[in-house]
Formats: C-alpha cells, sequence, structure tokens
C-alpha cells in the first residue's frame, strides 16, 4: 500500500483499493451461484487465475510509469477485474472443497490464513531490502522494484 499511498498522493488508496476489490468481488460472488452451472469449475478457476497473474504485474508498472490521474484510474479498473476474477476463484476453490468432508474447507481456510500471512512477512522483508525513500527523486526507484518483487513473489504464491 505504502508504494500507491506514495504513488497516488492526491487518492486515498486505503480505502479505494478495498472497496474497489471487494465490491465487485461481493457482487460476482453472488453472481457465480447462477453461472456455476453453465462456466466449468476448470474454466473458473484456470481464466480467473489467469487474469489475477497478469492483473497483478501490470498494477506497479501502471503505477510507476503513467501520470497520477490516468494511472489511478487503469489502477481501480485493474483492481475491480481483479475482484471480478477473485470471486470466481474463490467461490470455485470452496465450492469444490465443500463436496469434502469439513476438514478440507478447513484447509482451504487455513491455507487462505497463510497465505496472507506470509505475503504480509514478504512485504516486511521487501520493504527492508527496498525502503521508500523520503525524497522525490524522480530517479530513485527502490520503492517500484521492492513492489514489483513483491507481486511477482504474490504471483508465484498464487500459482502454488
Amino acid at each position: 500500500m505504502d508504494f500507491f499511498i506514495s504513488s497516488f498522493p492526491s487518492y486515498n488508496p486505503g480505502f479505494t483499493f478495498s472497496l474497489t476489490l471487494n465490491a465487485p468481488n461481493f457482487a460476482f460472488n453472488f453472481l457465480g451461484i447462477f453461472l456455476v452451472r453453465y462456466i466449468s469449475l476448470k474454466l473458473r478457476l484456470v481464466v480467473g487465475l489467469v487474469f489475477i497473474f497478469f492483473l497483478i504485474l501490470a498494477m506497479p508498472f501502471v503505477a510507476n510509469f503513467m501520470s497520477e490521474s490516468a494511472g489511478w484510474a487503469i489502477t481501480l479498473l485493474i483492481i475491480a477485474v481483479m475482484g471480478i476474477a477473485n470471486s470466481f476463484v474463490q467461490g470455485g476453490v470452496f465450492g469444490f472443497a465443500g463436496i469434502f468432508p469439513f476438514k478440507y474447507t478447513g484447509a482451504v481456510m487455513l491455507g487462505n490464513g497463510l497465505s496472507g500471512l506470509s505475503m504480509n512477512l514478504f512485504r516486511m522483508i521487501t520493504l527492508l531490502i527496498f525502503p521508500p525513500s523520503d525524497n522525490d527523486d524522480p530517479n530513485d526507484h527502490s520503492a517500484f522494484i521492492g513492489c514489483l518483487i513483491y507481486f511477482i513473489i504474490a504471483n508465484v504464491m498464487v500459482v502454488m
């Protein structure tokens, strides 16, 4: 979040990003209840994960190399599409686990929690290695590099 706060100082990414991700996620989770019989589980998972993979990689580039207003709009669009893709992946994984005994749903939830903890740990490590600078030097890309490495690690975690 620190990278996006510095990339979009005129906006409020902390509030806006979570709303932009979770509103489409909620809406399409609800819609997914009715679409489950028309779209196979494999298609929902593969397409959702591929979208998430490429969108996560695009976000730091958009925030770093575009103007603030254009980058903000495109980043919000990316996050909204990620919310939609996440709803299909999340619904598919939990729906698939739900057909097995309850311990499998518990394992999915445990994995969800562990991935959140591990991503926070990886972000702390990237912040230690690539700390954000206090100056406004346009040639200082340490925050961008740290964010990019973090998102690459996030993509590896999603694929695993």
